[in-house]
């Protein structure tokens, strides 16, 4: 995986991840990639690459891992909010 950040001209830090094939064949396998952003000169805080077949099954992936929990929130490729 290409990893990277950059200050954008909106004086925000951005960070750019770049999956190769491997990467992919990996999620699809149910390998979810964590990056440590303060690894790349960002805040403490981690980001969590998944693939599902539907958002509904996502969610549901990530409830069972004890991921996510009743006051995370979550919004969908539309913008809106699930609970």
């Amino acid at each position: 995986m290409l990893r990277g950040a950059y200050n954008g001209d909106d004086g925000r830090r951005h960070f750019l991840f770049g999956l190769s094939d491997g990467n992919l064949e990996r999620l699809r396998n149910g390998q979810p990639i964590l990056i440590d952003l303060g690894e790349l000169g960002g805040r403490d805080g981690t980001v969590l690459i998944f693939t599902g077949r539907t958002e509904e099954k996502m969610v549901d992936m990530l409830r069972q891992r004890g991921l996510i929990g009743p006051e995370t929130r979550i919004r969908d490729e539309k913008g809106g909010l699930r609970d």
